[in-house]
């Protein structure tokens, strides 16, 4: 079961300010933990792994904000010890941390076929970017690479397409959705409603991909998700 631990305020009720905060992973963005435990008066924030299936280890994380005090993630039975000793002895915590926080540049690579004659947009789009600990050649060379194919395919083999055709391909993805998200808030309301399908490609190149359905509601149009194309992500407007 996911752990909810310092998703609320109230978690904190009893936290002694100038302390270092045990926070366990699990359920709402690590930001909310942070800021909470920031709001706490905490001096550093410790988030332990969830101790389930598959997330026991060390780990690394994303904030979307940068924190004003050290974060950092360690194993389940770290962070357990950790909770026991501060518990029976009231043991002291030492937090050191040598990182580096920085602005870096990155950028969105979008390319369009000519304006069709209905004013739609369809956007293919994959990711650039990789993690160190991932197969990068995967994740997502791979999806970059179909995205490329496609719009390469559609040079030589012209559709008759009612609708223009763009093809994204995102930069910062692994830290947040930043380059696809930047590129949606950049759009005019008028222009978003002319998408009536994205196509994602991510991890195409996995063996064991998945297809599912998800229903997305939005107050003014109805957009419908399909997952397919070896993990792909699909949203159509059909408003």
């Amino acid at each position: 079961m996911a752990s909810t631990s310092g998703c609320e305020t109230v978690d904190f009720q009893d936290f002694e300010p100038g302390s270092v905060a045990l926070i366990r992973r699990g359920t709402c963005p690590f930001q909310s933990k942070v800021e909470n435990a920031v709001a706490a008066g905490a001096i550093g924030v410790v988030i332990m792994n969830e101790g389930t299936d598959r997330r026991t280890d060390a780990f690394s994380g994303t904030l979307r904000q940068p924190a004003a005090i050290p974060v950092v993630g360690i194993s389940y039975e770290h962070g357990h010890s950790l909770d026991i000793a501060g518990r029976t002895d009231g043991a002291t915590v030492r937090l050191a941390v040598n990182a580096v926080t920085e602005k870096r540049r990155s950028r969105n690579v979008l390319a369009d076929t000519p304006a069709g004659s209905d004013g739609s947009l369809i956007v293919v789009g994959a990711h650039l970017d990789s993690v160190l600990e991932g197969p990068g050649i995967n994740d997502n060379g791979s999806g970059a690479a179909a995205v490329l194919e496609a719009a390469l395919r559609l040079v030589r083999e012209p559709t008759r397409a009612r609708g223009r055709v763009r093809f994204a391909f995102w930069g910062a993805e692994e830290q947040g959705l930043v380059g696809s998200r930047q590129h949606v808030d950049s759009l005019s309301e008028d222009d978003r409603r002319h998408i009536v399908l994205y196509i994602n490609l991510d991890m195409v190149g996995s063996p064991n991909f998945v297809r599912f359905v998800q229903a997305l509601l939005r107050p003014i149009m109805r957009w419908l998700p399909l997952r397919d194309a070896n993990s792909s992500l699909i949203f159509a407007n059909i408003a």
